[in-house]
């Protein structure tokens, strides 16, 4: 388990294949005040009501420390501007089917990614943040799996510095990336 923790990303960042950027962000983790901004962040991208019920209540079960999020070490970080959620990630040890793509003994599954808007360098400190706190906890390497129905997000793997490592079918083609924690 990894032990609560925040981080103020206000100085600028440099990302591998990216310009420098700045954008003053707290990361922390969750606290059940940031379901409402959670939920409306879902919906821009969960049309079906069941979908983004699912996925709300996995961010709850994090929250009520359940069984099932203890047994996947779910952890979820949000960033917030000026006190507004922004974007959210969420990581976990990996599906079993993610298991054949991993090079390492220690790997973890960036399992959610999902931000308020585009293209304001929000996934990046998120993920900046999460690539941090997984290293410290001993994590050696980050495998993400994303269905083809999120194939525009596909590029944001690819200049962070994940590798494609193949292909799997799970309700529809998805792409496998990773990437190893030096």
């Amino acid at each position: 388990m990894m032990a609560a923790h925040s981080s103020m990303c206000s100085q600028g960042f440099w990302l591998r294949g990216f310009d420098h950027f700045e954008l003053p962000m707290l990361i922390r983790n969750i606290e059940e005040k940031d379901l409402v901004a959670i939920r409306e962040i879902y919906s821009l991208y969960y049309k079906d009501e069941k979908d983004l019920e699912h996925f709300l209540n996995r961010v709850k079960e994090v929250l009520n420390k359940s069984e099932l999020a203890q047994q996947w070490d779910f952890h979820y970080l949000v960033g917030e501007v000026d006190g507004e959620v922004v974007g959210l990630i969420g990581f976990r040890k990996p599906a079993e089917k993610l298991m054949q793509f991993t090079k390492t003994s220690k790997p973890v599954e960036l399992y959610s990614l999902f931000v308020g808007e585009k293209s304001k360098g929000t996934g990046r400190l998120l993920l900046v943040e999460m690539t941090k706190q997984v290293r410290g906890s001993g994590y050696t390497e980050i495998v993400v799996y994303s269905s083809e129905k999120w194939n525009e997000s596909w590029g944001f793997y690819d200049k962070l510095g994940f590798v494609r490592v193949g292909k799997l079918d799970v309700g529809g083609n998805g792409q496998i990336w990773r990437m190893i924690l030096d």
